[in-house]
Parts: structure tokens; sequence; C-alpha cells
């Protein structure tokens, strides 16, 4: 269901019912039938853009509040590291959440020659 298309269709009738048949009563429908329903479907359909635009103001608040909190954060973990008495490798440093300079891994690492030879000496299927 294509909301804009049927607000146009709507508007389309009810202007040629306007000129052409104002007073003519097609069966179940006519423009007098027509024009409260349509009111109310645009009414409904204002409502619902309303808190999409409300929603999405929150939206943009919430993430301009999520990336001051995350500046602050930075600035903290900065303050917090380059301070003579904690450091990068304090405990506060640990509690507040960051990474100690102890407990980082590079993820640089290679294979060795003895961990490759090892791995061809056990195969992963039993020989029969």
């Amino acid at each position: 269901m294509n909301r804009n298309r049927i607000l146009k269709k709507a508007i389309l009738a009810i202007h040629a019912l306007e000129a052409l048949a104002p007073e003519v009563d097609f069966g179940l429908t006519s423009l007098a039938k027509i024009r409260p329903v349509h009111k109310k479907t645009v009414a409904a359909n204002d409502d619902v853009v309303a808190g999409d635009n409300a929603q999405e103001g929150r939206r943009i608040v919430r993430d301009l509040s999520m990336a001051e909190l995350q500046e602050v954060l930075r600035t903290l973990r900065e303050g917090i590291a380059s301070h003579p008495d904690f450091g990068d490798d304090s405990e506060l440093f640990g509690r507040c959440g960051f990474v100690r300079r102890s407990e980082r891994s590079s993820g640089l690492t290679r294979k060795t020659k003895e961990d490759s030879e090892g791995e061809e000496e056990q195969s992963p299927e039993p020989e029969e």
C-alpha cells in the first residue's frame, strides 16, 4: 500500500467529483462520503509524520549526546594515561574499562618453524 499514491488518487477523485458530479451518488460512495474519510486519513497521516519527525529529532539529540560522552571518555582516558600518579597501566585505568598496557597484545604473531613442523606431524584424520 503506497500511502502517497492513495492520497493523491483521493485528491484527484475529490476534485473530479466536485467539478463533474458533486451531487451524484455512486452506489455506496459519493463526494459527501469521500471528504470526511479523506480528511480523517490526512489528519492521521500528519500525526504519524509529526511523530516520525519528533522521533528523528530525539535520535539526533541522542546521537549528539553519545558523541559528546565518547569525547569525554576519550579525554578521561588520555588524562589518566598521562597522569604521573596513575598512567596507562594503573588499576584506575583498567577499572574505567580501558585496556591496560600490560594487558595489550600486539596481534602480530607469526608461526615459528617449530609450530609448522608440529602441525604436519599431527594429522586430524586417524590412520587405519
